[in-house]
């Protein structure tokens, strides 16, 4: 595939940017971003080609995304509970002082 990205590359004078994944061995995978530059150098039509990887950016990105599902599930799952419970609790006879402090709650768990 990068064989073939390259040769797309140098028929076109544009700057081009691909990431590839390579797999090193069974377990080890790298993220690296290749870009091309066509141009001129000293009369010769010159391909340039550069590489970063960014194997750890996506590792982080990879935990940043987990983390931020797991803790959005440990919140809801008790919000859930206390929202059932103030539904519950609303469609009791309550005097008003405590229907009050039950609508709050429930207006509260409806922003969240």
């Amino acid at each position: 595939a990068l064989v073939d990205w390259i040769n797309e590359a140098e028929l076109s004078n544009l700057c081009k940017e691909k990431e590839f994944i390579i797999k090193d061995n069974a377990t080890s995978v790298r993220h690296v971003i290749v870009s091309s530059n066509h141009f001129e150098w000293k009369h010769e039509d010159t391909l340039l080609l550069t590489l970063k990887d960014v194997t750890r950016e996506r590792e982080l990105e990879r935990f940043k995304t987990k983390w931020i599902s797991t803790v959005s599930h440990e919140f809801k799952t008790p919000l859930n509970i206390i929202l059932n419970l103030v539904s519950h609790l609303s469609h009791l006879k309550l005097d008003s002082r405590t229907q009050e402090f039950v609508d709050l709650g429930y207006s509260a768990t409806q922003l969240l």
